[in-house]
């Protein structure tokens, strides 16, 4: 005649597990939030950086094309550029 006693332990076992297994879940979607956060933020310093990278390589053309022209030439564009 334990058998209800038996029913309310293991509904009462149940009632528990089923609680750390809703706690679990919501500290891994917290967790989850957190990742997409991060990562949206390092995707745009790698957009940032790729910019600036690709700014550096116009600026590095851009000397290396007056490098070759007369040193007075040179001169001129940067004076009048100003």
């Amino acid at each position: 005649m334990n058998r209800p006693k038996e029913a309310f332990e293991n509904g009462d076992a149940l009632f528990h597990e089923n609680t750390k297994l809703k706690q679990a879940v919501a500290i891994q979607h917290e967790l989850q939030k957190e990742y997409e956060k991060q990562n949206l933020e390092l995707q745009q310093l790698v957009s940032q950086y790729q910019i600036g990278l690709r700014n550096l390589q116009i600026l590095d053309l851009n000397f290396e094309s007056h490098s070759q022209a007369p040193l007075s030439q040179l001169n001129a564009e940067l004076f009048f550029s100003l």
